[in-house]
């Protein structure tokens, strides 16, 4: 059986079908749930890559040292949810593929625009280390290191580490899809993710997204748990008021900002991780308690199943061009900043690189260039 048409990465980021294996109006309200999820991670993720640079000057007050653990805290809870979303929709599928169909199936709509934008990232890096100038007379060694080196950095560290990592996570579900009903199969994914939040703190182990990626894969399953079992996962939600899971999402928010600003203390080397166990419950209980939302207008008009994967791909090269700019008038004028005034600032950043970037990604979807993002037909 052929696999439908897919336009973007997991299903996570932007399937083009409707979930299967649900009633029709179930899937329609599912389908508009999994839009609201997709809007909220990619603002999430690129909240979190648009913070600016303050640290030294504001990390010695106290109140400041907060508003920094809010503040990335904040742009953490998106990566998990998106491999949540993805094994959500991923499960009707999965008895369809093979790990090769699967690969051949992600290669053009998710590979290809991956590479395209690690490439255009690495080659304007390059370009500004060492000048288009040195690139043609320069000695071909110390080139061919720097570059090695901004790709291993894009790949293991920047924004482009979330590809390889969500495309292996699903190839390992589909190569063992036999065993994902089993419960022994369900605690070994746990214990490697929780092996990743633990090695936070005991370094047995450097700490990567890329490296952990093991640790990514529980959340895979466990988002095709919850489609498995959507029925009393519902059941159970319409027991709580919106009000009091609200309340437990603030709660366990400022515990998940508590155990970064410990683990900051502590000297770990990626105190904000994904894997954090504070981190991987919020990500788990947002993703639960927006499964209650009804479909909302105003986050349909960004078409995050169109726009999604484009943003993810274009935000970094947006960045890449304002935040210098931004963080010089920082430097120049940061002891004349509140703690309201550094967050407005903060804000307007993050809202000038957000509709920015979608405005780009809307240009591209109307243009031959749409290829880029994965579109391979209007």
């Amino acid at each position: 059986m052929k696999p439908t048409n897919t336009i973007l990465l997991n299903d996570a980021i932007c399937p083009s079908e409707a979930i299967t294996g649900i009633k029709n109006d179930a899937a329609v309200a599912y389908n508009a749930r999994m839009n609201v999820i997709r809007f909220i991670a990619i603002c999430s993720v690129v909240w979190g890559h648009s913070l600016l640079s303050y640290e030294e000057r504001l990390l010695n007050n106290i109140h400041y040292q907060m508003l920094h653990a809010v503040m990335v805290q904040t742009g953490r809870v998106g990566t998990i949810m998106f491999f949540l979303v993805s094994g959500f929709l991923l499960y009707d599928k999965i008895q369809i593929y093979t790990p090769a169909t699967y690969l051949s199936h992600r290669l053009k709509q998710v590979i290809f625009p991956w590479m395209a934008f690690l490439f255009l990232v690495v080659i304007i890096q390059l370009i500004d280390v060492i000048s288009i100038r040195g690139l043609i007379k320069g000695n071909l060694m110390h080139t061919s290191i720097v570059l090695f080196s901004l790709i291993k950095g894009s790949v293991f560290h920047a924004a482009y580490w979330f590809v390889p990592v969500a495309v292996f996570s699903a190839l390992i579900l589909v190569a063992l899809k036999k065993y994902i009903n089993k419960v022994w199969f369900a605690v070994l994914l746990a214990v490697l993710s929780i092996f990743h939040g633990i090695n936070l703190y005991l370094g047995w182990i450097p700490v990567s997204h890329t490296i952990a990626f093991l640790g990514y894969v529980f959340y895979l399953w466990l988002g095709m748990f919850i489609k498995r079992n959507i029925d009393e996962i519902k059941n159970i939600l319409d027991n709580f008021s919106i009000t009091i899971l609200c309340c437990i999402l603030l709660v366990v928010f400022w515990l998940a900002c508590m155990e970064g600003i410990n683990l900051t203390h502590l000297g770990c080397t990626d105190a904000y991780a994904s894997l954090r166990l504070s981190n991987a419950e919020l990500s788990v209980l947002l993703f639960i308690v927006l499964l209650k939302s009804d479909n909302v207008s105003f986050i349909d008009r960004f078409k995050p199943r169109q726009n999604t994967f484009g943003i993810y791909l274009i935000h970094s090269l947006v960045i890449m061009q304002l935040v210098p700019v931004v963080n010089t008038f920082i430097k120049a004028h940061i002891n004349q900043f509140s703690i309201v005034q550094f967050t407005e600032l903060q804000t307007l950043f993050f809202v000038t690189v957000f509709f920015l970037t979608l405005a780009i990604v809307q240009m591209l979807r109307h243009t031959p260039l749409r290829i880029l993002l994965g579109f391979f037909s209007r």
